[in-house]
């Protein structure tokens, strides 16, 4: 999309900027499952892995897998990242 909008030197600066948040925000159709959601919600809460962990009953490596899954579902590439977008999309 930046390619596009920099080769397209006829688009303005309101157009360019909406371009670019589109094609990097959260598609509308972003479907977590429960775990993943509670997994979201903590994260947004400042939790650590460690304290999701105990509180869910599962490893720290069930819950980086759920965070892994997370950020491949809403494209995004933090925690923080993550609990923005999923802010945007309205699931937390």
């Amino acid at each position: 999309v930046r390619d596009f909008v920099s080769s397209n030197p006829g688009l303005s600066s309101d157009e360019s900027l909406e371009l670019i948040t589109k094609a990097r925000g959260p598609r509308s159709d972003v479907d977590l499952s429960d775990r993943e959601l509670e997994v979201i919600r903590l994260i947004s809460h400042g939790r650590t892995t460690s304290y999701i962990a105990a509180e869910l009953s599962i490893s720290h490596t069930t819950v980086n897998n759920h965070v892994q899954h997370i950020f491949k579902k809403l494209d995004a590439h933090s925690r923080l990242e993550a609990v923005r977008r999923a802010e945007h999309a309205g699931l937390i």
